[in-house]
């Protein structure tokens, strides 16, 4: 099986206890392309001891699996894990996030053929809640080995406005991936804009280095025919407070270069007027 050049860095956090394993899922889906990722690195970052057992457990015998460990912020712990990447281009995947085509990563060669710099925004559905990911887990084993990946879209959801703490007028934004769960950036740029800000707790690190990118780099290219299905699971109790801090940050990074609002929303979907100035 051909190779490319394109790594995938897989980040997982105490995935077997708020999210039913699917840690799993993603890395069988990768072994499962018709064109292998150069390497598929797992970023084991900060998990307990029970879950990184059961990640070794899975990944002992796959030796196109690498586990690396660290304890950092989210930010952190994917510039950490660019670090070990030896291939040209880097595919950020969060362990929650499953591509449902086998020829995901053909796909995305096609991107880097046409001279992309970086992209994001796949079409993202959802599934279930936890609980039927939980009581169907063993199925889903199944499919994403099975490498007909496209099974996964027969259960999968448009995200209903409770999901995340969303109102109806911001559940079309769940509905693409963002750089950090699911992007693709050359490791050149990636150093060259100095990697994720390393932005405490849960959220905006992605939605600052997007906005780092769009800078340097111009606009993304938009995964308009790559599909991915976002196990969906709740948010810890932390999780309001950490986005309203981190919310601050990325206003501040905003102001710092000269302007007062990112629109990433315009980016994904079309549309005039991404930056606006102070």
């Amino acid at each position: 099986m051909k190779r490319s050049d394109i790594s995938v860095l897989i980040l997982t956090h105490n995935s077997y206890t708020t999210k039913a394993g699917a840690v799993e899922f993603v890395i069988n889906a990768y072994l499962n392309q018709t064109v292998k990722p150069h390497q598929i690195i797992v970023i084991n970052n900060g998990s307990d001891a029970q879950n990184t057992a059961k990640l070794q457990e899975f990944c002992d015998g796959l030796p196109d699996v690498r586990i690396i460990s660290c304890n950092l912020t989210i930010g952190g712990a994917r510039n950490f894990g660019v670090k070990f990447v030896e291939s040209r281009y880097i595919l950020f995947n969060d362990d929650d996030t499953i591509p449902m085509q086998n020829d995901c990563i053909e796909r995305l060669i096609a991107y880097c053929n046409q001279d992309a710099i970086y992209g994001y925004g796949a079409n993202r559905l959802w599934s279930p809640d936890l609980n039927w990911v939980s009581k169907n887990r063993t199925a889903l084993l199944k499919i994403t080995k099975s490498g007909d990946l496209t099974e996964l879209k027969k259960d999968a959801i448009v995200p209903a406005p409770k999901i995340r703490y969303k109102n109806q007028n911001s559940v079309k934004i769940l509905l693409k991936s963002f750089i950090g769960n699911f992007g693709i950036i050359a490791k050149t740029d990636f150093y060259a804009i100095g990697g994720f800000p390393e932005y405490p707790g849960y959220s905006c690190e992605d939605d600052a280095f997007a906005f780092l990118c769009y800078l340097r780099l111009g606009k993304p290219v938009v995964f308009d025919n790559i599909e991915l299905l976002h196990i969906s699971h709740p948010l810890t109790e932390t999780a309001p407070a950490e986005i309203s801090n981190n919310q601050k940050l990325l206003q501040k990074l905003l102001s710092d270069n000269g302007y007062k609002a990112f629109h990433i929303s315009r980016l994904l979907f079309g549309g005039d007027g991404v930056l606006e100035h102070l």
